[in-house]
């Protein structure tokens, strides 16, 4: 589970790949500024249940 994935920052936004790449959900908060956005507030989002909840159930499904 990634939140505001590190690895998508400047200047390359890469992305998850190969082995790990269906293991794996990233989660970008619209406007975070690590997610190429400008909205710093954006970036305290992550605790909001519109990311926490599809998180578990992703999480959850994999145990």
């Amino acid at each position: 589970m990634l939140f505001d994935n590190p690895i998508r920052g400047f200047p390359t936004y890469k992305s998850v790949t190969g082995t790990y790449q269906t293991r794996t959900l990233d989660d970008c908060a619209a406007g975070d500024p690590i997610c190429g956005g400008w909205d710093a507030n954006a970036h305290g989002a992550y605790s909001q249940p519109g990311h926490i909840t599809p998180a578990a159930a992703f999480i959850t499904a994999r145990i």
